[in-house]
């Protein structure tokens, strides 16, 4: 028989389960619990002195066992015992006494039980559950809810917005099993993504350390040196004033109001190098701190396009900075959001839904916060995941998944998630009517540069203006016309007098 002598054990939290299994393997736990009586001869059973002896050994080995693997200062509890169930009770009853002390014992061990720095997930809620059998073995039985409390409590903060998702379940789904499926998944993603950020790290140094290499080779033509083109010569830089090119300096006058940065100044490949420094102190984290992506995406500088949007797993709202594309909108006046640097508070302006399309879909995103401070727009993952969307992270992408189907893309671009979507019923920046339909002709009139009217009830019937409907031709009677229609003249000459009485005969307008 195979020996699995380990030497004596000092730690009774350790000894109980190994002895067990010590014993299953010998064929004597069975010995040990009572549940195997000693056989007694009995021909007509088929019970003989082979079996007799066969379970004296067995039983011989089960106290040997409990005894050789014990602290040698302990033994002496089951010294004179050749009993293995006595033994073991014995064991039992001083390391596991059953008063309060034990019982207070293991609670404090429950209430501080944490999950150490490395340690997986599936081994930190297996200490839960031996510690729960340790409790209920002495009748105090610990409620499921505090069970998967005390799970979800110590966790690090990367599982911050699972952690959220989780405490947002119903109570049917709310268990502990259910709860250690879904922290092992998001445990399994964190580890492919942590390996691909260091795959791309491993690439980038490569790519960089050629780079080097190449410079080397180089020869300026002005000074004749390597490592340089004549374009990035010090000493002709020397030479050229340095001034700053920041887009920050550069005036906006107000026919550039509303226009992006690339509308304004087209890209220019001379400015690589500036836009790559300017990236790089934007995502310099000793300037920001450990922020989240919510954080990051409302306090950022960087001017976005209202058609982007930022997928954040912190996000507790779908945000929005665009009050054009919303589909239906309610204001709000008394309502804040604080984020998290230095207590700054961006005021909430309204509420509403937001139809975004994605390829052939449509998806319509409803509780959309809208505050026009924002710089950029946010999809919540959070919301989503309160939906029963599944998230897929790799190699750049973010797939959002429901049942299987793939919803959306989101791709990374400067440590964020970024996804473009196609605005839907966006309320465009032109001529409209519906806000004026009921309106009187002059205005309309003196809108249209005060043409005619039967020129404004032909623009109607061919649907020119939209919103204009109802419109009645009719005598507009328009003073500005009259007066810009007015011409002088002079009279033509005659060889007789027109009127011997003076003022008879006046042809004049008087204003």
């Amino acid at each position: 028989m195979t020996n699995y002598y380990h030497g004596p054990s000092a730690d009774p939290d350790c000894y109980f389960p190994d002895i067990k299994y010590l014993l299953l393997d010998k064929d004597c736990w069975s010995i040990v619990t009572g549940t195997e009586e000693i056989p007694v001869l009995d021909p007509d059973k088929g019970i003989t002195h082979r079996d007799l002896k066969e379970y004296r050994l067995r039983a011989s080995t089960a106290i040997s066992t409990i005894y050789l693997n014990i602290t040698p200062e302990f033994r002496k509890i089951i010294e004179g015992t050749e009993n293995a169930c006595v033994a073991w009770d014995s064991l039992k009853k001083f390391f596991e006494p059953d008063n309060r002390s034990r019982h207070m014992q293991l609670f404090s061990k429950f209430l501080a039980c944490k999950i150490l720095p490395g340690e997986n997930i599936s081994l930190f809620a297996a200490k839960l559950l031996r510690l729960q059998e340790k409790l209920k073995g002495i009748n105090h039985p610990i409620d499921e809810d505090y069970m998967c409390f005390q799970l979800l409590r110590y966790l690090p903060s990367r599982y911050d917005s699972i952690d959220q998702s989780i405490l947002r379940w119903s109570d049917l789904k709310f268990k502990f099993n259910e709860i250690q499926l879904e922290l092992v998944a998001e445990e399994s993603r964190l580890q492919v993504r942590a390996s691909d950020n260091n795959e791309e790290h491993i690439e980038a140094h490569s790519i960089s350390s050629s780079r080097k290499s190449c410079r080397k080779s180089l020869v300026c033509f002005h000074c004749n040196r390597s490592g340089h083109f004549r374009n990035k010569c010090p000493e002709l830089q020397k030479k050229v004033p340095s001034v700053s090119s920041g887009f920050d300096r550069i005036p906006s006058t107000s026919k550039d109001c509303g226009r992006s940065l690339s509308d304004t100044f087209p890209p220019n490949p001379s400015s690589n190098n500036q836009r790559r420094r300017t990236k790089i102190q934007n995502t310099n984290p000793s300037s920001h701190g450990n922020m989240s992506y919510l954080i990051q995406a409302c306090t950022s500088e960087v001017s976005k396009a209202s058609d982007t949007w930022v997928f954040d797993t912190a996000a507790s709202h779908h945000f929005c900075k665009d009050k054009s594309i919303f589909n239906e909108y309610v204001p709000i006046s008394d309502e804040k959001m604080t984020v998290a640097v230095e207590g700054v508070t961006i005021p909430i302006e309204g509420k509403g839904i937001v139809n975004l399309r994605f390829g052939h879909r449509i998806l319509k995103f409803g509780e959309v916060m809208h505050s026009s401070k924002l710089n950029r727009n946010l999809i919540s993952g959070p919301r989503l995941d309160k939906k029963g969307v599944v998230f897929e992270g790799g190699k750049g992408e973010l797939r959002v998944k429901e049942n299987g189907q793939l919803l959306f893309k989101a791709f990374l671009r400067d440590g964020l998630y970024e996804v473009n979507p196609n605005i839907l019923n966006r309320k465009q920046v032109g001529f409209s009517a519906n806000s004026v339909q009921k309106l009187d002709a002059r205005l309309w009139h003196s809108r249209l540069a005060h043409i005619g009217s039967h020129t404004i009830q032909n623009t109607v019937k061919n649907k020119g203006v939209r919103g204009l409907k109802g419109y009645v031709d009719s005598n507009l009677n328009c003073g500005v016309c009259k007066l810009y229609k007015h011409r002088r003249t002079s009279f033509k000459a005659t060889n007789f007098v027109r009127s011997k009485a003076p003022n008879d005969l006046i042809f004049m307008d008087t204003w």
